[in-house]
């Protein structure tokens, strides 16, 4: 069986200093195509045309209008494609706790990005689907993306962030709209602690977090940190830095060749057995079921 295929990050986003990429595709004239996992967070629109999206949760058809955000530890791949144009944003998660840290994170972008990808049996990927006048107000802003992500020059990197968020409110305000539940006026401006214990978290997910340890850095009683943290996340802190190691830990699985119980070291779970444990809790399977799962299906 081949080794599943990897997406080097370097080759992916070429040079440039800002971890974005956002481009328009054709899956028809792309003969390089094939199933593929990554460990950054990926959207796609069908803008025009239709195909199948093959992904770890199986075959689903789309056409024009449908969309998916996929989490880091999920793959997939589009099959039968008919005059099919895709948007693709990819982008890594850090972005949001760096560049664009002092943007308001609201209720809906967090239901986009977060809340709907790792409900249920989703799986790391929510499908949804934009109304028509929706999808037009993301041809503007892809446009620019579009000509601009190929240029390294930091320059335009206002311009790239701008044009993300603009994408990103769009598709948040339709996967929002989907909810049967949704209030009307959701979101609240995120705690400042809370985005200093989410940067802590992301530049050294491995670290044995606890809540206190988070509390001691950003100078806060632990009781607040643990409401306003879940808040903002609707998750507690704990239950946050676990869902990112099983995330990172899938996505080494399938494409990395590291032994299982060093993938637990990796992300911070040293134990084996306890890796094993969180990983089965999170995806419904051992780690080495997905790492065969997957790879199986990753097979050029």
């Amino acid at each position: 069986m081949n080794k599943p295929v990897t997406l080097p990050w370097g080759s992916f986003f070429g040079k440039s200093e800002l971890p974005l990429m956002a481009f328009r595709w054709r899956p028809q004239e792309d003969k390089d195509h094939y199933a593929h996992g990554h460990m950054f967070l990926e959207i796609i629109v069908c803008a025009k045309g239709k195909a199948v999206h093959r992904t770890n949760q199986g075959l689903i058809p789309i056409r024009q209008g449908d969309a998916a955000v996929l989490r880091p530890g999920s793959w997939h791949e589009f099959l039968d494609p008919h005059d099919t144009v895709i948007y693709n944003l990819c982008f890594k998660e850090e972005l949001l706790h760096h560049e664009l840290l002092e943007i308001p994170r609201d209720a809906m972008t967090h239901h986009l990005l977060w809340d709907a990808p790792r409900q249920g049996k989703h799986r790391g990927i929510f499908h949804f689907h934009l109304p028509r006048d929706m999808l037009r107000e993301l041809h503007a802003p892809m446009d620019m993306l579009d000509r601009l992500y190929q240029d390294p020059w930091s320059g335009y990197n206002t311009q790239k962030l701008g044009g993300l968020m603009i994408c990103l409110g769009v598709l948040a305000r339709a996967a929002w709209a989907s909810r049967s539940d949704a209030p009307s006026h959701p979101g609240a401006r995120m705690h400042p602690a809370v985005k200093r214990v989410l940067h802590f978290i992301q530049q050294d997910l491995a670290y044995p977090w606890t809540l206190n340890e988070l509390a001691r850095r950003v100078r806060m009683n632990h009781s607040y940190l643990a409401r306003v943290f879940r808040q903002a996340m609707r998750c507690t802190v704990l239950e946050y830095i676990s869902n990112r190691r099983a995330e990172t830990a899938a996505a080494l699985l399938i494409t990395g060749e590291e032994p299982i119980g060093e993938i637990g070291a990796k992300v911070g779970w040293d134990d084996p057995n306890y890796f094993a444990r969180r990983f089965r809790k999170h995806f419904d399977v051992s780690a080495g079921e997905y790492r065969k799962q997957h790879r199986t299906h990753l097979s050029p």
